[in-house]
Parts: C-alpha cells; sequence; structure tokens
C-alpha cells in the first residue's frame, strides 16, 4: 500500500489520467492555448547540480554491465531531477508504438544513459529519476508501473535511505514486483529482450513468433542477440540504431548475451537533457 507520503505527493492527481490527462497537463501550463513544455507531474528535487547529488561513476559502472538492476516502480514514488516534459516527447511515449518495439528514444538515442530509465536509489527524499522523464510520466498517466534501471550505492560506500524502499504494491501495467531484478537477460527494448526478463513474458522458439508477440504488446523473450536483431528489423530499418543497441559482431557469453550490449553512457555533462 502507498503509505501518507505517497498519497500527498502531486503526481497522485495524474495517475491513471490517460490521454485525456495527457491534454490537460499542457492546457494547465499555455491557457489559453496549449502549452509546448509543462510542468513535470512528479515531485521535484531541490534543485541542484546533478554530479552532487549522485554517484556517477556509480551509475556508469552499472551501465556498462549487463544484466541491470530492475525494478518496477511505482511512478508516484519517484522524484524528478529535471523540469519539465514536452508535448511531443510525452506524446511520443504515451501514444506511439515505436519505442516499446524497437527502444528507439524520443531523444539522444545514442546515449545509454537515456536508452533506460535510470534512478538513483539513495537521494535524500526518495528515489530520483536521472532519465527517463517521459517515459515514467507516460507511465503515470497509464497508471503504470514503469520499468527502471535501480542504481543503489556501492556497497562499499554505504547503505541506502530506508525512505527510498519502492511502494510494496505494483500498479496496473504488471510485473513480477518491485524489487524484481534481471537474471541472465539484456533488454533490447521494453518489450524485446534476450535471454530472460524479471517481468511478465512470452519465450518465443524464433524470430517470427516474437515479431508477434511484439506486435501485440507482450514483452518477448530471444534466446540471441542475432534473433533480436531480425525482430527488431521487422519495426526498424534504421540498421545504424540496430547496430548499436544489438551488435552484430559482437562476441557473446553463456546464452548468446553479450555483457554491456547497450553502449557507453555518456559522461553528466550529457545529463542536462535526460528524456
Amino acid at each position: 500500500m502507498l503509505d501518507s507520503r505517497d498519497r500527498r505527493s502531486p503526481a497522485s492527481g495524474w495517475f491513471g489520467r490517460g490521454t485525456e490527462g495527457f491534454r490537460r497537463l499542457f492546457e494547465i501550463w499555455g491557457e489559453p492555448e496549449p502549452a509546448t513544455v509543462a510542468r513535470i507531474p512528479l515531485t521535484r528535487a531541490v534543485t541542484a547540480p546533478l554530479r552532487s547529488l549522485v554517484d556517477t561513476d556509480r551509475v556508469r559502472r552499472v551501465l556498462r554491465t549487463d544484466p541491470r538492476p530492475r525494478r518496477l516502480v511505482d511512478p508516484r514514488t519517484l522524484q524528478a531531477s529535471q523540469y519539465g516534459v514536452t508535448r511531443s516527447g510525452l506524446d511520443y511515449y504515451l501514444h506511439q508504438l515505436r519505442y516499446p518495439r524497437t527502444g528507439w528514444t524520443w531523444a539522444d538515442q545514442s546515449s545509454a544513459l537515456n536508452r533506460e530509465v535510470v534512478v538513483w536509489a539513495a537521494a535524500a527524499g526518495g528515489p530520483l529519476l536521472l532519465s527517463g522523464h517521459h517515459r515514467t510520466t507516460a507511465a503515470l498517466l497509464r497508471g503504470e508501473g514503469v520499468e527502471v534501471v535501480w542504481v543503489e550505492p556501492d556497497p562499499a560506500g554505504g547503505t541506502v535511505p530506508a525512505d527510498s524502499v519502492p511502494v510494496d504494491s505494483v500498479p496496473a501495467g504488471g510485473g513480477s514486483g518491485p524489487g524484481a531484478e534481471a537474471a541472465g537477460g539484456i533488454r533490447i527494448a521494453p518489450l524485446l529482450w534476450v535471454g530472460d526478463c524479471p517481468f511478465p513474458h512470452r519465450r518465443a522458439a524464433a524470430g517470427g513468433e516474437a515479431v508477434g508477440f511484439v506486435s501485440e504488446g507482450i514483452r518477448s523473450v530471444v534466446a540471441d542477440q542475432r534473433t533480436a536483431r531480425s525482430v527488431i528489423g521487422s519495426f526498424c530499418d534504421d540498421t545504424a540504431w540496430i547496430d548499436l543497441i544489438c551488435p552484430s559482431g559482437a562476441a557473446t557469453g553463456a546464452g548468446g548475451i553479450r555483457a554491456g550490449s547497450a553502449g557507453s553512457p555518456r559522461g553528466p555533462s550529457s545529463w542536462r537533457k535526460r528524456e
């Protein structure tokens, strides 16, 4: 259950409001004409340079490894590290299919940080979004949990504050629980994984079967990156993008999984725009 702090969050009034909430959000900030940018409907963290709040080296290390620690988190419990969301970016994640099928982000596709929704668990006041603000807002409006890479401090450097633990109940949208972590799987796109997946999914015996699952909005797990490439190719003809997220010549480990397949994250200076 959500505690009183969660219920008081400004995000609660937008939870599950869907397209109507999307329309209203931009009307509020642009009356009498809809705005192109609106204030993000999440609790805003204290304004400060991210590098003063986050162990950026730790974040880089986590994003260079696979599998990564993943959780399904109630978006109402997250703090935002940026002020607003754009109408075009939120529309992309709320209404279009390209991202869940291919992983193609609305902006900064070359940034490994931006290809994931990344949360720093140890921020004062609760978990802090480092990237994925538009995706998190879209999940909020849909009334669903948001899948995040959950980054905690290095065990040798301290513990995570008790108030940064996600809620016990997961909102509509599915998931094996807020503490679920990948066990040997690589996320190629929200609906396509290689090897394993910590969230509800269907295992595909071949690429064609995976294409069918993904087309129906069902998470699919394939055996190797070669199959994943063919699936992505069914939805995206941008070979440069396919090479970026699923390299064809990469060495693979057990089960055909290549560690670090999502690329190298850019440094803190690139965190000014986190979609």
